[in-house]
């Protein structure tokens, strides 16, 4: 046996092959959970969170990234207003 080469059992295979389906498992979850939040809150019944996250990335340095999935009239509605605009009304 050469020394970069370690044998396992039978059965310390098995475990490993288990444990990774696990971890594949759990990962998919986790991307599942993340795409399915996303889409509730863009186009779910919260009014008041597709608000707030719209118009934290209009916002943000990253526009862009929201543009695809809305129209602009649709956008325009969900722009914050300025705080010169509040002080001038």
């Amino acid at each position: 046996m050469s020394m970069g080469t370690i044998k396992r059992s039978p059965e310390n295979q098995r475990k490993s092959i288990r444990f990774s389906h696990i971890k594949f498992k759990i990962f998919l979850l986790c991307i599942y959970i993340m795409v399915s939040t996303t889409v509730l809150a863009l186009y779910g019944p919260f009014e008041n969170i597709r608000r707030m996250l719209i118009g934290a990335v209009l916002t943000s340095s990253h526009p862009w990234v929201i543009k695809p999935f809305y129209p602009g009239s649709i956008l325009a509605k969900y722009l914050p207003i300025s705080v010169d605009t509040m002080s001038k009304g």
